[in-house]
């Protein structure tokens, strides 16, 4: 899909503007393997852009699940790839030119997309997983700010059975940097989820796969994910915030979006 041949219609209904694009979101990531210790593995994604689409992703994909068939593998590791999930349907995304005046990054479009992280060779004894997303905040179809219409559930896959649709025992945002595009605040945030897995009833043996599954919002844009796998056990809250959030995640940053969203959540 050709984002630019949508400007006219944007511009009609005020989500866009000339120029309003602006510098390339590279996502920062705390690092989970030092606070979790124990042996650990780490994948990232990010940098998304129609110039450097990751491996897998053909030049003409416009985020219609049945033309990402192999996903897209991280930035280094194997067994793990990054997708849209069996309820994507025909929903549409589209790579932004990381160019000027763009922003790179994965934008929903007038679509809610549903996006997966599947794992077919996770880390021997692997008892404590947790999932960073950076992403700027999308709409509900009712105009309001969100930075997820469904947030990060896991599915899980042990040599003694399969567990499904489990929420994270911890979440939080992480990072956070506030824009004022077109008279109306914008957030660009990074939220941190953390499973416990030795907490779900009847978890016995050794992980042998995992989904996780999550919703973007409507014109929300993803700039990456990081997944970090521990063989330690992990029953409180590991997740770090950031002294300066958002600063590292977008240093650099102009204004980031041509697309006009309702009013965002201001954070004291």
């Amino acid at each position: 899909m050709n984002f630019s041949k949508y400007l006219p219609l944007l511009a009609a209904f005020g989500l866009t503007t000339t120029g309003a694009f602006a510098q390339l979101v590279n996502p920062h990531y705390s690092n989970y393997q030092s606070v979790l210790g124990g042996t650990s593995a780490e994948y990232q994604w990010g940098t998304y852009t129609s110039e450097t689409r990751p491996a897998g992703v053909a030049a003409s994909v416009s985020g219609i699940s049945s033309q990402w068939p192999l996903g897209i593998a991280p930035i280094s590791g194997a067994g793990i790839v990054f997708r849209g999930n069996q309820s994507f349907g025909s929903e549409t995304t589209d790579f932004l030119s990381g160019a000027s005046p763009n922003s790179g990054g994965i934008y929903t479009f007038f679509s809610a997309t549903h996006f997966q992280i599947q794992s077919t060779s996770p880390l021997a004894g692997t008892k404590t997983l947790v999932l960073q997303i950076a992403a700027a905040e999308g709409q509900t179809s009712g105009g309001s700010a969100t930075p997820f219409l469904s947030s990060p559930t896991l599915t899980l896959t042990t040599s003694s059975g399969t567990f499904i649709d489990i929420a994270p025992q911890y979440s939080q945002l992480s990072e956070q940097m506030q824009q004022v595009i077109f008279g109306g605040p914008q957030n660009i945030d990074r939220y941190d989820f953390q499973w416990d897995l030795t907490s779900i009833p009847s978890f016995a043996g050794n992980v042998t796969g995992y989904t996780i599954n999550w919703q973007e919002g409507f014109h929300a844009i993803l700039f990456g994910q990081d997944v970090t796998e521990s063989s330690t056990v992990r029953t409180t809250n590991a997740l770090v915030p950031e002294p300066s959030a958002g600063v590292a995640m977008v240093g650099g940053l102009g204004l980031l979006l041509g697309l006009r969203r309702l009013r965002g959540v201001t954070f004291a």
